[in-house]
């Protein structure tokens, strides 16, 4: 179990900007939904499926992370790495 102490997470708070939180969600697109059910179940048992779960389609998806990168780019948001926009891999560190 990881223990984050407050003092850690006002830290790790601070070293993470927009066009990190950007990344992260679109790396998370790949993960099936029933993946994330499943790993959830085996920690928590009596998770709950959420039965009406929204539907958003793929290119609903790229446009909304378009969206906000563009956003980001517009409000002169600096990463922590060096970001090509046409891919969402981040650098290894």
């Amino acid at each position: 179990m990881i223990l984050c102490t407050m003092k850690t997470w006002k830290k790790a708070q601070r070293n993470v900007n927009l066009k990190d939180v950007v990344f992260s969600l679109a790396n998370w697109a790949s993960v099936s939904t029933l993946l994330i059910n499943k790993l959830w179940k085996n920690l928590l048992p009596n998770f709950i499926d959420s039965v009406n779960s929204i539907k958003i389609s793929h290119s609903e998806a790229r446009a909304a992370l378009n969206t906000s990168l563009q956003w980001a780019e517009e409000q002169n948001f600096e990463a922590h790495g060096n970001y090509a926009p046409q891919t969402f891999k981040r650098p290894r560190i």
